[in-house]
């Protein structure tokens, strides 16, 4: 192999070191995204929450999630 080769072929891994890296640090950055879009739809449903307590009260509020996972048992509760 001459030197030529050498330098071309080192060069290379070079690269494929930097892409490796490049594509560790997309990984991770996807992943903080993730957890910012979890963390955003979190606060969304706490905001939601909130307001339908505001809105309605917390007693209509248990009632109703009574009627979504009791849906059987409580249909009453719907008709309001």
């Amino acid at each position: 192999m001459t030197s030529e080769e050498k330098k071309i072929i080192a060069g290379l891994e070079q690269e494929t070191g930097s892409l490796n890296a490049l594509l560790q640090q997309q990984d991770r950055f996807e992943a903080l995204v993730n957890d910012q879009l979890d963390v955003v739809f979190i606060i969304d449903l706490f905001n939601e929450l909130h307001r339908q307590i505001k809105l309605h009260g917390l007693k209509s509020l248990q009632e109703q999630s009574k009627a979504v996972f009791y849906f059987e048992e409580d249909v009453n509760v719907l008709n309001r």
